[in-house]
């Protein structure tokens, strides 16, 4: 039909019996498309840092209100080849 579409997709990251899959659904679709991202992983945990609360490990934050922006993420896992990988990304907000 040639009309513009969202490319906005909601995107869940789920670990289930030691496989990390990436699930994502699109606005215009309720259908999930899950994909494979990691085997024999061990321990999987997030946390996320805010301006004012410092590291935490939910979001959005009880305690900040309203919500801020993250500033970063931080993703630390185990796997059966790795003893921890820790990775942390910088988030838009972190830039103004």
């Amino acid at each position: 039909l040639d009309q513009p579409r969202s490319e906005v997709q909601n995107i869940t990251y789920r670990l289930d019996s030691g496989t990390l899959w990436r699930e994502s659904t699109s606005e215009d679709s309720p259908t999930v498309h899950r994909q494979k991202i990691l085997s024999d992983v061990h321990e999987l945990r997030w946390r996320f840092f805010a301006r004012k609360g410092g590291w935490l490990s939910d979001w959005p934050p009880q305690k900040l209100q309203p919500s801020p922006q993250p500033l970063a993420l931080e993703v630390t896992f185990t796997t059966a080849r790795f003893a921890q990988v820790r990775r942390v990304l910088l988030l838009p907000a972190s830039a103004s």
